[in-house]
């Protein structure tokens, strides 16, 4: 069994990891008596914690195929009635937040402003599986039966600093290994702005069981306007089975995968900024 303090072990680790968001999420079969008037009364058990609350559109379905033909796909419906929305119970400092629709659940923490470092995963998952237990507590009371997980997400949102105010934007090679820019004789000169998308098919026991989305964008820090990359990185697929113990299983390999294909991706000069202790 593992446990809490060694989820995070045998991994490659950072002491100045550029992370500022990280969201575990679990999407399970419709509950459609799971509405806005219920979803409120679901606050209740909530509030002690996260006293504030924000109201969202809900999340588009998303499903993991590995049909050539269809490959990764969203899934849309119609619907006939007002969408049940998605409600944010937040911390006073909005840092922590856990999301809450008819079809899903997700853990996130932000950095926001707070200069807090990073939610470690093992944290991330408790703050999860705490919030899951007072859901299905919930839906059990209310007779609206258990929750039957279908696809585990996991997102790790990183800024990667890229230079000072006014000065020309380093390199992205720099920071990615399959990166190579432009041949320094060049008339073309360094690259003003770059985003790309990308996936990796991911297995578990030889398997093909779920996606890794890499996607990068340049932009500029909100908070001091430097330049910087966004690095993104989401793993989501099926677990094995509809249960809430599988789908944290399968969480915590979205991890290791997520972990080490960053640290695959980037280069060693980006490793010894971020200070990888292992």
């Amino acid at each position: 069994m593992t446990t809490p303090d060694t989820l995070d072990s045998g991994l490659p680790e950072y002491s100045r990891p550029p992370i500022v968001e990280v969201a575990a999420s679990i999407e399970f079969a419709n509950i459609r008596d799971l509405n806005a008037v219920r979803l409120g009364m679901l606050w209740s058990r909530f509030r002690g914690e996260y006293p504030r609350t924000e109201q969202h559109p809900p999340l588009p379905s998303s499903a993991e195929s590995f049909d050539p033909s269809k490959g990764g796909r969203v899934e849309f419906s119609v619907e006939t009635t007002f969408p049940i929305p998605r409600l944010w119970f937040l911390r006073e400092d909005g840092t922590r937040l856990i999301q809450l629709q008819s079809n899903r659940i997700v853990a996130n923490w932000r950095q926001m402003e707070s200069g807090q470092s990073y939610l470690r995963y093992s944290s991330l998952k408790t703050m999860l599986r705490d919030a899951l237990e007072k859901l299905q507590s919930f839906l059990a009371e209310e007779k609206l039966g258990p929750i039957k997980p279908e696809q585990v997400e996991l997102t790790y949102v990183n800024h990667i600093s890229a230079g000072a105010r006014g000065s020309a934007r380093h390199e992205l090679s720099h920071y990615l290994r399959c990166w190579n820019g432009v041949p320094k004789e060049s008339e073309l000169g360094a690259e003003e702005a770059t985003s790309f998308r990308t996936q990796f098919v991911l297995r578990r026991e030889e398997k093909r069981a779920a996606r890794l989305f890499v996607e990068l964008e340049s932009g500029y820090a909100a908070n001091s306007g430097l330049p910087i990359y966004v690095l993104n990185l989401a793993a989501r697929g099926a677990p094995d089975s509809p249960s809430v113990e599988a789908a944290f299983e399968f969480l915590d390999d979205e991890h290791r995968w997520i972990v080490n294909g960053f640290t695959q991706l980037t280069t060693g000069s980006a490793h010894s900024l971020w200070e990888r202790t292992k």
